[in-house]
């Protein structure tokens, strides 16, 4: 077993791994902890603190404030992927994750151009998607640096895109399965940041807008005058289940596609993300907690194995040969890909990584590393021969 250790300057020059105490269970990444604001309410707040909080916390988004970014509508980002190949893929997805921002935050303030909106950002990921969809793969679990609402969204938005291109989904329905990606959570984001930063005790009123969203989110897109019916049913039925069991009831084939595929990004995204309450895990792991019954185990797993397979791009893993990898492209067989190799223990850097193949025996994935990320996890992006993505500081 190995322990992820601190470092001096987290991924800038190199970083070590130091064995555990016999009583370590897992393996996690240890660095200086992201410094957080404080949770909006604790276990010992009333009922009525509560709500009064999370309506604070919507009141108070900064990050969707108008202008606070240059160019944040702009799509720059995707001028960029034709202008400066070497900059497309991460800082392209990064500059559409951040324009999403103010597509959840401030959807009341906004008339009819809203869907064309969101589907500028729709367009950015279906186009770093057919790019190059190992690095918008990579993207989910490296460069996630807003509200947890957006990232989860966007996370959805790209695993939606990948899969989609695997399924038997016409081409023209793939923009708005994004869309609604993008938008299924539209009526609680803050509610989901407040439970994301750890906070607890969630009120009845609380529960009653998580269990209902998907009727409120599809309302708020109705009065923005969203008509497309794939995005619609997608934002209204992507809780249901084929054996039934979701807020509507729905069975089978009753279901949409779109909304079934949204369905399951949704959970592997929630699943693979690291948040307050608990640690990230890794995509192979992730399959035993999205898989509820034998009647959607076959569907489940299959879709999951043909688009991403059991090791996520970004992911780290232990070789057989002792070096610790960095899942870097899927290969032609799932459990294959093609990693990069950051060396062994007390000599991890990112400078002199190299490409192994884990089909040959020495080089075989033994298993994967669940980790927390620092500060300067953007920086692993490079091994993907893009730039770093970085935010323009507010104007």
């Amino acid at each position: 077993m190995f322990l992820f250790g601190h470092c001096r300057n987290a991924f800038a020059d190199s970083f070590t791994i130091v064995s555990p105490p016999r009583s370590a269970l897992k393996r996690r990444w240890f660095g200086n902890p992201p410094k957080t604001r404080a949770p909006f309410y604790s276990r010992r707040t009333s009922e009525a603190e509560n709500d009064a909080a999370s309506h604070r916390q919507l009141a108070a988004v900064k990050f969707a404030r108008p202008g606070r970014y240059k160019g944040v509508d702009s799509f720059g980002a995707a001028k960029t992927m034709s202008e400066n190949a070497k900059q497309a893929v991460f800082q392209a997805l990064h500059d559409a994750r951040r324009a999403l921002i103010p597509l959840l935050y401030q959807v009341t303030t906004m008339g009819p151009e809203y869907g064309d909106k969101v589907r500028d950002v729709a367009k950015v990921i279906l186009a770093c998607a057919k790019q190059d969809g190992d690095a918008a793969l990579a993207s989910i679990i490296l460069d996630n640096p807003f509200q947890y609402a957006v990232n989860h969204s966007f996370n959805t938005g790209i695993a939606a895109a990948l899969m989609a291109a695997k399924l038997d989904i016409a081409s023209d329905e793939i923009e708005p399965t994004v869309c609604g990606a993008l938008t299924m959570n539209l009526a609680i984001v803050a509610l989901l940041d407040t439970m994301a930063s750890g906070a607890v005790n969630i009120t009845p009123l609380q529960k009653m807008s998580i269990d209902s969203h998907n009727k409120l989110s599809h309302k708020t897109l109705g009065e923005k005058k969203i008509k497309n019916r794939e995005w619609l049913n997608t934002v209204m039925q992507h809780h249901e289940r084929p054996e039934g069991g979701g807020p509507l009831g729905m069975r089978g084939d009753t279901i949409t596609a779109h909304a079934k595929l949204v369905g399951v990004c949704d959970r592997y995204c929630a699943i693979l993300a690291a948040r307050a309450m608990r640690d990230a895990k890794a995509a192979d792991t992730m399959l035993k907690f999205i898989v509820k019954s034998d009647a959607e185990r076959d569907d489940t797993l299959a879709q999951i194995a043909s688009a991403i397979g059991p090791y996520h791009p970004g992911t780290f893993v232990q070789l057989k040969n002792g070096e610790i990898a960095i899942v870097k492209r899927r290969g032609e067989d799932p459990t294959h890909p093609i990693v990069a190799s950051l060396g062994k223990q007390g000599g991890l850097s990112i400078d002199t990584s190299s490409e192994r193949d884990t089909k040959e025996d020495a080089c075989a994935i033994v298993e994967p590393l669940d980790m927390k990320l620092g500060y300067n996890k953007t920086k692993l992006c490079t091994l993907w021969g893009y730039d770093a993505p970085v935010t323009p500081p507010p104007s």
